[in-house]
């Protein structure tokens, strides 16, 4: 016949109730982290969007004050010119590159 050999195992209560405390506190751990990871995710596309609308934002600053540079300097030849018909010709190029700029046009000499 075969030989039993019986194992004594002394268990400790309170090492047992520490024990499932703390896979029920790992439990809790991997839930809080599932949910700090999902807010983490959400939190990251909402910080895309935002740094997509900025750069759109900053793009259209940058063409406005392209286009109002661009206007200026057609106000200003306008402005150097004495030939009426150029002085209409260049304010008009003016207003088309940026139609909500107000423009201060010098008036007209006159000679004589």
């Amino acid at each position: 016949m075969a030989s039993l050999n019986t194992i004594f195992i002394m268990v400790q209560p309170n090492f047992v109730v520490r024990g499932i405390e703390s896979v029920k506190n790992n439990n809790k751990l991997k839930e809080l982290l599932k949910l700090e990871k999902e807010r983490n995710k959400m939190l990251g596309q909402k910080i895309s969007k935002l740094e997509s609308s900025i750069k759109s934002i900053e793009k259209e600053k940058v063409e406005n004050i392209i286009k109002s540079l661009n206007a200026t300097d057609w106000v200003n030849k306008g402005n150097n010119t004495d030939d009426n018909e150029l002085k209409i010709e260049n304010y008009s190029i003016a207003i088309k590159l940026d139609s909500l700029c107000i423009f201060r046009l010098k008036p007209a000499t006159q000679s004589g």
